[in-house]
């Protein structure tokens, strides 16, 4: 498995302690890299990146103190991705 995938990136900061991640978060981010390894599911991160790029490069957020701060979208972002991967 590569490093491309951002679900393993965001998992390694959390290792390395630049972003705080509640235990639940963590255990769920470690069963989807275990997923993404086993040869029964096909994971193409096309669709993925595509939202990535409209986020990152389409939404402003306006309110402080959050005005700009794309590391909070991306956040929300991988929130709402294992919610829905624990909600099936």
């Amino acid at each position: 498995m590569d490093n491309e995938f951002y679900l393993i990136q965001y998992r390694e900061e959390i290792k390395k302690g630049n972003i705080v991640a509640g235990q639940d978060l963590i255990m769920e981010l470690d069963n989807l890299i275990e997923d993404l390894n086993n040869p029964r599911y096909y994971y193409d991160p096309t669709e993925a990146y595509r939202r990535f790029d409209f986020m990152e490069n389409c939404i402003r957020l306006t309110k402080s103190p959050f005005y700009n701060n794309l590391k909070t979208i991306i956040y929300d972002f991988f929130v709402s991705i294992v919610l829905l991967f624990t909600n099936n």
